[in-house]
C-alpha cells in the first residue's frame, strides 16, 4: 500500500497549492513520482482523492479526534476557572494540530482550498465529521454554563470556529507582515491563549491561566506606522502597532 500513501501525500501536496478545480490527476502523479494509471488505480477519481486527502490528513490526525476532550471530560461541578482552562486546551491543541512545526506544511493549504474551492463533498465531510462532537461540548457548556440558552450556544459555536479558522485564512499575510515562513511556537502559543479568552468572555468566564505576551517582532505594518506616524508611533503614543 505504499503506493497508495505516496499518491495521497502527493495530493494533498498540489490540492494545497493549486485548490481542487487546477489540480489535475497528472500533476499528483507526478508529485507522488508514479505512474498517471496508478492514481486511477488506487482512487477511481480526483474527487475521491480529495475528499480521501481530507479525511486522512486533517479530520483523520490525532490531535484533531481527541482535541475536545477536555471539555467534554469536564465532571462533577468544574469551577469557571476550569471550564475556562479546559476550553484553552481544546483550543491549543487544535491550533497546534495544523500550525505546530511537526505538522505537515500543506495542511492549512489543504484546509483553505476546502473553504475556499466550495467543494460539496469535502465540506459535507468537515460538517458530518464535527457536528455529534459540537453538540456534545454543548451539552456540557450548558450544563457548566447554565445561564446561556441553546441559541446562546450555537451563535458560541460560530465564533469558535470563525476564531479557529483565522489563522488558516491569514496565514500567508501574517507570515509575510513578520518575515517568517513558518508560525513561531511562541505565537501560536500566544494566539491559543488569545483565541480562548475571547471565547471564555460571552461565557462569563474567566481569562485562562497561562497568559503569553503579545510576540514583539518588527513588521511591516510597524514599519508602515512609524513613517505614518513619526513622534506619535510608539509605547505610551496609543499607537495600535506598539503594542
Amino acid at each position: 500500500m505504499r503506493a497508495r500513501a505516496q499518491i495521497l501525500l502527493g495530493a494533498c501536496k498540489v490540492f494545497a497549492i493549486k485548490g481542487y478545480g487546477d489540480a489535475s490527476i497528472r500533476d499528483i502523479a507526478n508529485e507522488a513520482d508514479v505512474i498517471f494509471g496508478s492514481v486511477i488505480y488506487h482512487f477511481g477519481s480526483k474527487e475521491k482523492l480529495f475528499i480521501e486527502a481530507v479525511r486522512r490528513y486533517f479530520l483523520g490526525a490525532p490531535p484533531l479526534v481527541n482535541c475536545y476532550n477536555p471539555v467534554l471530560e469536564l465532571g462533577g461541578a468544574p469551577s469557571p476557572q476550569e471550564v475556562a482552562d479546559a476550553i484553552h486546551e481544546t483550543v491549543r491543541q487544535l491550533i497546534a494540530a495544523i500550525h505546530a512545526p511537526q505538522s505537515p506544511e500543506f495542511l492549512n493549504g489543504l484546509i483553505l482550498r476546502v473553504l475556499a474551492d466550495g467543494h460539496k463533498g469535502a465540506q459535507t465531510l468537515i460538517l458530518e465529521h464535527f457536528a455529534p462532537y459540537q453538540y456534545r461540548v454543548m451539552n456540557v457548556l450548558a450544563r457548566v454554563c447554565p445561564n446561556r440558552i441553546e441559541r446562546d450556544l450555537h451563535a458560541w459555536f460560530d465564533l469558535f470556529w470563525a476564531q479557529f479558522f483565522y489563522p488558516i485564512t491569514t496565514r500567508s499575510l501574517r507570515l509575510l507582515d513578520h518575515g517568517r515562513e513558518r508560525y513561531s511556537e511562541e505565537w501560536l502559543r500566544y494566539v491559543s491563549h488569545r483565541i480562548a479568552w475571547y471565547l471564555c468572555m460571552p461565557l462569563g468566564l474567566p481569562e485562562p491561566t497561562g497568559r503569553v505576551d503579545r510576540p514583539v517582532r518588527d513588521s511591516i505594518k510597524a514599519r508602515a506606522a512609524a513613517r505614518a506616524l513619526g513622534d506619535d508611533y510608539g509605547p505610551g503614543a496609543g499607537a495600535p502597532f506598539a503594542r
